[in-house]
């Protein structure tokens, strides 16, 4: 396994480290039964315009942002990265990389305070297309309450479920075999959810069902591309030669992805269900 990149945590008593349980609904839900739904990370300006203009083509409901804005999740690196994607940054449910973290202080907390009018919180929720979209900080020191919010929502009921988060559980990329310090999130959701969205990894992987949660992996928003081991037997598909992005169309206990190159060419496609 290749040492992942380390980030030093910055936590005052205004700091990103302070933990924020949401107020309501911090991102809206998506009013009724279909949503169209988009996945991608680790963009790079010019590189990852020709995703943004791929997803905006495509007027999607939400867009899940899986972390990282580069190089450094600066407000300069924040306003430069949000100006391709104009009226989509309101439709947008993010999450924080590893490296946009270490200064949250002064980019990714503004940046979303300034579009929401609120503090991003550290853990929060939303419904769109009859599922459950879960959005967790796995930069966040305080592993334990995400774990203990994580478990109550997937014990909840059903599976119909989907989680993100930046850093991959599982990966058959240049942070093969994963990182194992976000594997206790996994495990909380084991029973509770169908799908996990990662990034962090700079290229497009699903993985074959694993504790019946298929694992999709969508970093190839624009920064440089990473290796992916093909003979891995985890691996349901990878591709390391395009930049593109995951698109989902949400319904009641059925969901179908596509993982979409910036051209517009599909890569990988198929369906599957949940129980409500």
């Amino acid at each position: 396994m290749l040492a992942e990149e380390k980030v030093e945590y910055v936590a005052t008593a205004q700091g990103p480290d302070v933990l924020r349980p949401p107020e309501g609904e911090w991102i809206p839900s998506v009013p009724g039964d279909t949503a169209r739904v988009w996945a991608v990370g680790d963009a790079n300006v010019p590189n990852s315009k020709r995703v943004t203009r791929l997803i905006k083509r495509a007027d999607p409901d939400r867009v899940l942002y899986l972390g990282d804005v580069y190089p450094e999740g600066s407000h300069n690196d924040f306003e430069r990265w949000a100006e391709p994607w104009g009226y989509l940054i309101n439709r947008m449910a993010p999450t924080p990389g590893n490296h946009e973290w270490e200064r949250a202080h002064a980019g990714y907390e503004p940046f979303w305070r300034d579009v929401t009018g609120e503090t991003p919180p550290t853990y929060y929720s939303f419904r769109a297309g009859g599922w459950e979209v879960l959005s967790v900080n796995a930069e966040h020191s305080d592993s334990a309450a995400i774990e203990s919010w994580l478990s109550e929502q997937a014990s909840s009921g059903g599976n119909c479920r989907i989680a993100f988060w930046h850093r991959p559980a599982y990966s058959a990329g240049k942070y093969r075999p994963g990182v194992e310090s976000v594997r206790p999130y996994w495990d909380a959701l084991v029973g509770g959810a169908r799908i996990i969205i990662n990034g962090h990894d700079h290229d497009m992987q699903r993985l074959r069902a694993r504790d019946g949660i298929v694992e999709f992996i969508s970093g190839a928003g624009g920064r440089h591309r990473h290796n992916v081991h093909e003979n891995d037997p985890d691996l349901a598909f990878g591709d390391d030669g395009h930049f593109g992005a995951l698109r989902l169309r949400l319904s009641p206990e059925r969901a179908r992805w596509r993982f979409v190159s910036a051209r517009g060419r599909v890569l990988d496609k198929g369906a599957l269900f949940c129980h409500a």
